[in-house]
């Protein structure tokens, strides 16, 4: 790969966000979601995913492990490797680490997989996405839909790169072609 990724926010941005979720097999994909997973894959983004949210109480590893099996089952159905799926808690093993998408977290993963944070991008439907991609050097998208948020109040406005409704549309912002301007 080319040193650059996606970071992801699952609840909200791949995965309709109604509250307190406790089942990984009720997960219901946005409409869009998995195909923009598929598109910066193609554009030569490795692809990782929180299913934690900082300031939430820390999941069970063994929820976390269901719904990161649900993920690779969702993207091998839509013909995306499960293996190019990274996830942000580490389950497997006799040591689960289960964390929420971070600043800390973030440099720690791209450090282990060569990865450029100038060239990251960290999307997400909440100022604290937002805040994680300011804070390494990452672009930012802030997904907007009303359709499920679970009426977090966003503290302290920080301007992402890209405000959009859903994840195709971040993939159609971030993956278009720079227009060069000819003298």
């Amino acid at each position: 790969m080319q040193g650059k990724a996606i970071f992801l926010d699952l609840f909200g941005s791949l995965v309709e966000d109604h509250g307190v979720f406790d089942q990984a097999d009720k997960l219901k994909f946005k409409h869009g979601a998995l195909q923009a997973l598929k598109e910066f894959d193609a554009g030569g983004y490795q692809l990782f995913v929180a299913v934690c949210r900082t300031g939430m109480p820390v999941p069970d590893p063994a929820f976390v492990q269901a719904i990161q099996q649900r993920l690779r089952k969702a993207v091998a159905a839509v013909h995306l490797s499960p293996d190019k799926l990274h996830f942000v808690s580490k389950v497997e093993g006799s040591e689960p680490d289960v964390q929420p998408l971070s600043a800390q977290r973030v440099r720690a993963l791209a450090a282990q997989h060569g990865l450029h944070l100038e060239r990251c991008v960290v999307v997400g439907d909440l100022m604290r996405d937002v805040k994680v991609g300011h804070a390494v050097g990452a672009k930012t998208v802030l997904l907007v839909s009303q359709d499920d948020t679970p009426g977090e109040d966003d503290a302290e406005w920080e301007e992402p790169e890209y405000l959009v409704e859903s994840l195709a549309e971040a993939a159609a912002l971030i993956l278009r072609p720079a227009v060069s301007v000819s003298k």
